[in-house]
């Protein structure tokens, strides 16, 4: 991450303070060492500071020996530790400690260590670490490093770090109003995803990182319950451009494929086998005796999982993790009157221009008196499916509960409702599919500097229109199918987002050759 790789030496209101930050081989530009993630090691570290600074570091704090120049600070590491997770931060800390009970009765000290100007919006910001301690902990297994401590360490940064034991946490995210809360679940969770379980290549980053974000979704499950946490997910779902690349290998370690796209695959996988065999699973994974305080591979966890459930998942789990995108599915449906019922046609067709997937999908069919749900199995390039009801449908929805990551269209009239002054609309693109020119359709509310930005199945942006500043009314932009540079794309589907000022709205478009 940009702004430490490694040690760093600035101030915090006027006040200085030496950090690190290792991750991801970094570790060795401060202190000699492998600097691999796979070669774990007991610890002991001894840090000397100037009269009046206090030193955060990971493991057990066994002595601090004062001198009239400065302060011996003494700490061991009794867990095998990573050489990207070893740590210090030494500044004129204040702080607080807290006792803390796991569900299992084990007895550990929670340490807070932050700059003297945040001491009482850290107080409200850190005081329900304790909760995600016990529902971390009641979820997954004792927290695995209970014979030494949880702590927090404000540093200078804008982010957070998961620390083995010390997590450094960014004074950007210190607030005072809980903005920036998940973040602390994040990095707790880490203990478990990341600091016992630790990923043997970087390229599987995903088993960190991936696993942290969807916690901070089961912690505003917690809080808040299920439609928080179905909202938590569709936010992370990058609906208007989609990602970059595969989970493996990743095209950006710390990019938004890594961590929302792997919280998705979590997120799917909980979908697809229900909470009780999700949960125990994950629960069996953090408890495999074999990697408990080392490292894990990607088809470590998938072995877990399936021995834990019985299932074969490759074919599940594969194609989330090594190919970029994700489906895209357009469906139509018909009702007509047969024997007295109502015959429902659903036609559902797989429009990405990349490989086919195969995932079941809840389907839901609106009636007068309420909704009837089922789940077709879709794994071919188009999948008919037939209902016989008593009454007639009103809508149909795919995935209505958004257990899949996916872009969906319902493939209808392209004729819009009339234009309403002060509201901004991106319309259905005309023809649609289309080749080898379509008009990008919008009405504009307000003026505005307007920007239509094009992205493949695989979140690459791929061309720009930028009409410029348009009047108040409908609009039309022929886009002709061809990148930045003039050449000529390839069949399949693209993003269209519109950019109007401060509004984005977003739909697709097929090309076809």
């Amino acid at each position: 991450p940009a702004g430490l790789l490694g040690m760093d030496f600035t101030t915090h209101d006027g006040d200085p303070i030496v950090q690190t930050l290792s991750e991801p081989y970094f570790a060795r530009s401060w202190w000699p060492c492998k600097d691999v993630p796979d070669d774990k090691a007991e610890v002991t570290l001894t840090c000397f500071v100037p009269t009046g600074m206090y030193v955060a570091s990971n493991g057990q704090l066994l002595n601090v020996a004062w001198t009239p120049s400065g302060s011996y600070f003494v700490y061991q590491s009794t867990y095998p530790i990573s050489t990207y997770l070893v740590s210090i931060t030494a500044t004129n800390y204040q702080g607080w400690d807290e006792p803390y009970v796991s569900p299992a009765g084990q007895e550990m000290t929670l340490e807070y260590r932050v700059f003297p100007e945040d001491v009482a919006d850290a107080q409200v910001d850190f005081e329900r670490t304790t909760e995600m301690l016990d529902l971390f902990s009641n979820t997954f297994g004792e927290y695995p490093f209970i014979r030494e401590k949880f702590g927090m360490a404000e540093f200078v940064w804008e982010g957070a770090m998961e620390h083995q034991t010390m997590v450094s946490y960014g004074d950007f995210l210190i607030t005072g109003d809980k903005f920036y809360e998940r973040l602390v679940a994040h990095e707790l969770s880490h203990h478990w995803w990341g600091n016992l379980m630790t990923l043997t290549d970087w390229d599987e980053i995903w088993l960190h990182e991936g696993f942290a974000t969807y916690c901070e979704a089961l912690w505003t499950e917690h809080l808040d319950g299920k439609q928080a946490y179905q909202d938590f997910m569709w936010d992370r779902s990058l609906n208007m451009v989609g990602f970059a690349g595969p989970i493996i290998p990743p095209y950006n370690l710390f990019g938004n494929t890594t961590y929302k796209k792997g919280a998705w695959l979590l997120h799917m996988l909980r979908g697809y086998l229900g909470d009780a065999d999700f949960f125990q699973a994950l629960r069996d994974y953090a408890g495999l005796s074999s990697s408990q305080y080392g490292n894990v591979t990607t088809e470590d966890f998938i072995e877990s999982v399936e021995q834990t459930t019985g299932q074969e998942l490759n074919w599940f789990l594969d194609q989330w993790l090594y190919v970029a995108g994700r489906p895209t599915y357009e469906y139509n449906w018909t009702s007509e009157p047969e024997n007295g019922q109502h015959k429902v046609t659903l036609r559902i067709h797989q429009a990405q221009s990349h490989q086919l997937y195969s995932m079941p999908l809840d389907v839901r069919i609106q009636t007068a008196s309420g909704p009837v749900d089922s789940e077709v199995f879709v794994t071919d390039s188009t999948h008919w499916v037939t209902y016989y009801l008593d009454e007639a449908p009103t809508s149909v929805t795919l995935d209505p509960d958004l257990w899949v990551l996916k872009w969906t269209q319902e493939l209808a009239d392209v004729t819009p409702a009339p234009f309403v002054a002060g509201e901004t609309r991106l319309l259905p693109a005309h023809p649609n599919p289309f080749n080898p020119t379509t008009l990008l359709r919008f009405e504009l509310g307000e003026a505005a500097d307007v920007r239509l930005r094009i992205y493949d199945d695989r979140g690459r942006q791929v061309r720009v229109l930028e009409p410029g500043l348009l009047p108040v009314g409908p609009h039309r932009v022929p886009w002709n199918a061809r990148d930045g540079r003039g050449a000529p794309l390839a069949s399949g589907v693209y993003r269209v987002l519109l950019e109007a000022g401060a509004q984005w709205q977003a739909q697709s478009v097929t090309l076809i050759k």
